[in-house]
């Protein structure tokens, strides 16, 4: 198929990221478009809009920085591991509680972001001084998560 054909510019092409399993250790992950049609249909699986990658065709691999506006989640992540202290473990109880309520229906996919730059921006990060202060961290962003999830319905 043509690259200006209209199928080409509405469907993302398959794309293969690196993943950092380790410090100095990237691995390809391959994915075509269809991860993004299992995630919304989540937990029912349909037919692929696109064809299996096929290796055995030659490939072309482009490197381009990450869009943060497009891909908020990926913004917050860095900012998060750039900050240190409780703000990882508030990213992740707020994902958690975004997703748990997306994967219930209760709210869109695109509210995930939201709702974990909200309580991002709703919490005080300091550096823990012990295991109980990263667990009452951890509650309390699931708390203002949730409340948060009242406000994007």
């Amino acid at each position: 198929m043509h690259p200006t054909h209209p199928r080409n510019q509405l469907m993302p092409r398959p794309q293969i990221q690196m993943v950092r399993i380790r410090q100095n250790d990237l691995r390809p992950l391959a994915s075509s478009a269809d991860r993004l049609q299992h995630a919304l249909l989540h937990p029912h699986r349909a037919p692929g809009v696109e064809p299996p990658i096929d290796f055995t065709r030659l490939l072309s691999l482009d490197f381009r920085p990450v869009d943060e506006d497009r891909y908020p989640m990926m913004r917050y992540a860095r900012q998060v591991m750039a900050a240190g202290g409780v703000a990882p473990a508030v990213y992740n109880a707020a994902n958690e509680v975004a997703v748990d309520a997306f994967l219930k229906g209760k709210i869109p996919f695109l509210a995930i972001p939201e709702i974990v730059g909200q309580t991002l921006g709703r919490m005080d990060n300091f550096e823990p001084r012990d295991l109980g202060a990263v667990l009452g961290a951890d509650a309390e962003a699931r708390r203002l998560a949730a409340a948060g999830l009242e406000l994007v319905k």
